[in-house]
């Protein structure tokens, strides 16, 4: 009789859970992007608003469950849609936007939230000559952005010194997906002429390129953790959706091609470095599928499919620190249905609460492992990481750069009045002391 031998995984077993807590009651925009259309960290997330007027973007606290009140207070900076944003890795409350009215925004959003409409940004980041389809922060250095447009450019920005550092061209279509490797030397980018490419940011070159998915909608690329393997996914000549795995040392051809269904959406991936667990999120899906990657064929191993009722217009996984490690939860991630956005939480099935070091190894933290300055001078260094065990210090073997404090959104009226009431003040005291002077002067006569 045969043997049967059964994978050895901690994670095979994972199963995702539809927490309670939701947030309802949403106006999301309804316009067609290339993006996620949510992201989120360890205190917000964000979504594109349904006003009129330009573009609109609710940042809302996490722990602001239920239904929101229909006079959210909004981002409402923009003359135009908003296509794209992202959270700073760094910064919970720094948040980048890009838009049709060509320009990338950089916001400060206080503490608890919104509590007025927010109009006046940190900075405006202008250089685009058409609208801008992406923003990413850099995944280790500090204050650093990419970007990409309709003007088939990539843009580097020193979001500091509110500069920009470089331009790329070679796209000769619109990119449709910008990604950042571990450590950021290295962009990856899908593109609308079928091809990917791996980018060289500081260099302003394209360093590798090849044909992908032959079909006519989306493509979308992610970076499979600290290795040189990409994971993109498409559609083939016959509409069926389809997914590659690929090794940029010989990028000529994937390592492997699989098909996947026949359905229309656009796919969205999402990999995670510490479980080796890879998502497939389609819009429109009801459901989300997920892999375990492995180094050797067939590259990845089915676990299973989360099915909800209702189907997804955007996704998003938070960062590793937002998990429940006493309910062993090794991925938390949101979904945007018409009105609500769902948290889904999956988990390795383990009853014990004490913390489980084999299934929760250190993570990138919200420490930079760079200054800009640093970055653009050539220095590479993986991302700072935090160990997840309650009461843990935050040590690591780097010796992160020290945090640069978020200024508080004021607007320019109020700092003007704040400037002109300091000079009145100082006016007052100077002639203050030149009356008390003019005293004891006539004292010692």
């Amino acid at each position: 009789m045969a043997k049967s031998f059964v994978r050895s995984s901690k994670f095979r077993h994972v199963y995702g859970e539809l927490l309670k807590e939701k947030y309802e009651d949403l106006r999301l925009s309804n316009k067609a992007t290339e993006s996620n259309q949510i992201k989120g960290n360890a205190k917000f997330f964000a979504v594109a608003w349904d006003t009129g007027g330009g573009g609109s973007l609710a940042v809302i606290p996490t722990e602001h469950h239920g239904r929101q009140p229909a006079d959210l207070k909004l981002i409402r900076g923009h003359t135009a849609a908003i296509l794209d944003f992202a959270f700073s890795p760094f910064h919970d409350n720094l948040i980048a936007t890009g838009s049709e009215d060509n320009s990338i925004k950089i916001w400060g959003i206080p503490q608890g939230g919104l509590t007025q409409d927010m109009t006046e940004d940190l900075a405006t980041l202008q250089g685009h000559q058409k609208k801008v389809s992406f923003v990413t922060y850099h995944p280790s250095a500090d204050h650093v952005l990419a970007s990409s447009s309709y003007d088939q450019t990539v843009k580097l920005w020193d979001v500091e010194q509110q500069a920009e550092f470089s331009s790329l061209t070679g796209h000769p279509d619109q990119v449709l997906s910008l990604e950042w490797n571990y450590d950021g030397s290295q962009i990856a980018t899908s593109c609308k002429d079928k091809s990917l490419r791996i980018l060289d940011p500081r260099g302003n070159a394209i360093v590798a390129e090849t044909r992908a998915h032959e079909g006519a909608k989306s493509t979308k690329v992610v970076w499979l953790g600290n290795s040189p393997r990409l994971f993109s996914v498409g559609f083939s000549k016959q509409s069926e959706r389809q997914f590659s795995f690929w090794d940029i040392r010989n990028f000529s051809a994937p390592l492997i091609t699989t098909q996947l269904d026949q359905a229309a959406g656009v796919i969205m991936p999402f990999y995670d470095q510490d479980t080796g667990l890879l998502f497939l999120a389609g819009k429109g899906d009801g459901n989300i599928r997920y892999f375990e990657v492995v180094n050797e064929e067939p590259y990845c191993h089915f676990i299973d499919d989360f099915r909800t009722a209702n189907a997804a217009r955007g996704v998003c996984v938070l960062p590793k620190r937002s998990v429940d490690v006493s309910k062993c939860e090794v991925v938390r991630a949101l979904k945007i249905s018409n009105t609500t956005v769902e948290q889904i939480s999956f988990r390795v099935p383990r009853k014990s609460e004490a913390f489980q070091e084999d299934i929760f190894p250190d993570c990138p933290g919200a420490e930079p492992a760079l200054s800009a300055e640093q970055w653009f001078a050539g220095e590479n260094k993986n991302p700072v990481l935090v160990s997840l065990k309650p009461g843990a210090e935050q040590a690591s073997t780097h010796s992160p750069v020290a945090r640069v404090p978020i200024r508080s959104p004021v607007a320019t009226a109020q700092l003007v009045a704040d400037l002109q009431e300091a000079k009145a003040t100082i006016e007052k005291q100077a002639a203050r002391i030149k009356e008390l002077e003019e005293e004891l002067a006539g004292l010692k006569a």
